[in-house]
């Protein structure tokens, strides 16, 4: 997964589809801490790099949720609150797609939030 989210050929294929794409990608280290093999550092690491990507999300993200601008930490947000920011600027005009490898070490909670993703 990390040599297609990586490769230039990826980047060349999907901008056929969507001009100026972003890749996003996420990978479970097996021996790395718990935020590494979590789904709120999925979660967190996804959206890092979206807001990264396309810094007028961030914004628009406030402006509906004007509590999150209280959070100084990723421990400050909750798993849903989390889900709701990664989905709600997935929604927003962009231009991204994803790549993300899910390793038996996640939690067991990952399977069912990545169902509901839309890759």
């Amino acid at each position: 997964m990390k040599f297609l989210a990586d490769n230039k050929r990826t980047l060349d294929a999907l901008n056929n589809w969507v001009p100026n794409p972003i890749i996003l990608s996420s990978f479970f280290w097996g021996a790395g801490n718990v935020d590494q093999r979590s789904i709120d550092g999925l979660l967190c690491s996804l959206l890092h790099q979206l807001l990264k990507a396309e810094p007028g999300l961030g914004p628009q993200l406030l402006t509906r949720y004007p509590e999150w601008t209280d959070r100084a930490t990723y421990h400050d947000w909750s798993n849903k609150e989390l889900e709701t920011a990664l989905f709600l600027a997935w929604d927003l005009p962009t231009r991204t797609a994803s790549l993300s490898s899910l390793l038996p070490a996640a939690e067991a909670g990952i399977q069912g939030s990545m169902q509901t993703m839309h890759f």
